[in-house]
């Protein structure tokens, strides 16, 4: 179990520390005594801290004052160095991560470092990770600690650590959404791929290519954010709304909007496939049908979380008029429905699709740049 490695971990900072009175690591004993005087109080026995330490006992996650305080004391004799590496060692027991105001009081050198752009663009990849379920980067700093205590060189064992991190945590229903999104990627393969086939949209009747398309607009997106979870996201429960309809909704908005960005980007890749005159594989053919629904999934995670980063709230009046976005399929078919002759010639069909691509991802950034 996760929790089961605070303990070591604990262990691991604790020793890193150092007491310049005595010249070595904070002792069990001197480390309850120390986060006493930061408390108030009378701090915590040796024994208590073994106890910590060897998972006999735990602290409450409702006592934050503790934890906070444990990492200001590794902090100040040197255990933990960094705010990733604080996040490592309360996200070892199933703690919450520290939120802004606990950074700013205990790392307040870290954030001022920082453009406030690049912090929202570090918090954008964090959240990401953690969404689609993969290794936080708290994790693998605490993994590559870890992996330092011994010989070296560490990478060997970061990398076998790694792969037995990952498999570990493969479930049943992991492999279930594994297929569901399978099933996914086939559906956009036969609604979207005609579309995207400079020859069946060129023909006689392109009626039923965009037919197609029309159909997979409306449905994919729907399946995408359906299939982005939120209910077990910790920055939504933070929140107190990890499965509102206001959310729900902007993830589906969020799908649209990222499927329709990657499909006219892909809609312009074919489109200049065909003056070149390459000829399509089974590679570009796949990757024409995947590359929508991942712009899809990172939109359904990110709309949201960037609303909610420039509002501090979900409502509707914010970003309501973005869902125009699940309109846009249809629209864009009866369109090109009549207008497709002048969009296949290579002079008018370019500047036409490089003005709708502009459109689009002007409007996307008008999107993540709302104040």
């Amino acid at each position: 179990m996760k929790s089961e490695n605070f303990g070591r971990q604990l262990h691991l900072f604790r020793q890193q520390t150092f007491n310049s009175q005595t010249q070595k690591p904070l002792t069990q004993q001197q480390f309850g005594e120390f986060l006493g005087r930061d408390l108030g109080d009378g701090g915590f026995s040796g024994a208590a801290v073994s106890d910590w330490e060897r998972n006999k006992s735990k602290i409450d996650a409702d006592h934050r004052l503790v934890l906070l305080s444990l990492i200001k004391v590794l902090k100040q004799y040197g255990g933990v160095k960094s705010l990733i590496e604080a996040n490592v060692l309360l996200e070892s027991g199933n703690y919450r991560s520290l939120n802004q105001q606990e950074r700013l009081a205990i790392f307040p050198e870290e954030l001022s470092e920082q453009p406030s752009s690049n912090i929202t663009q570090a918090s954008n990849f964090h959240f990401f990770l953690e969404s689609i379920h993969v290794l936080s980067p708290s994790e693998l700093q605490q993994m590559f600690l870890a992996a330092k205590k011994g010989p070296p060189p560490p990478y060997p064992r970061f990398l076998v650590a790694l792969l037995r991190k990952s498999f570990s945590q493969i479930t049943s229903t992991h492999v279930f959404k594994a297929i569901l999104w399978v099933w996914i990627c086939f559906f956009a393969y036969l609604l979207t791929l005609p579309s995207l086939d400079w020859h069946s949209v060129t023909g006689e009747n392109p009626l039923q290519a965009v037919g197609l398309y029309v159909v997979g607009s409306l449905i994919l997106p729907l399946f995408v954010g359906a299939m982005t979870s939120t209910d077990n996201n910790s920055f939504w429960k933070e929140q107190d709304f990890p499965n509102s309809v206001v959310l729900r909704l902007y993830v589906h908005q969020g799908a649209f909007v990222g499927f329709h960005v990657g499909y006219f980007f892909i809609f312009l890749f074919s489109f200049l496939s065909s003056i070149l005159e390459l000829q399509p594989t089974v590679f570009i053919d796949l990757v024409k049908t995947i590359f929508p629904i991942a712009v899809a999934y990172v939109g359904a995670q990110l709309v949201p979380y960037n609303l909610w980063l420039a509002y501090k709230r979900l409502n509707l009046h914010d970003g309501g008029i973005f869902f125009f976005f699940s309109l846009l399929g249809p629209i864009w078919g009866m369109f090109f429905l009549e207008f497709y002759k002048i969009l296949t010639s290579q002079l008018m069909g370019t500047i036409t699709l490089l003005i709708a691509m502009t459109i689009v991802i002007w409007l996307q950034m008008r999107k993540d740049h709302i104040k």
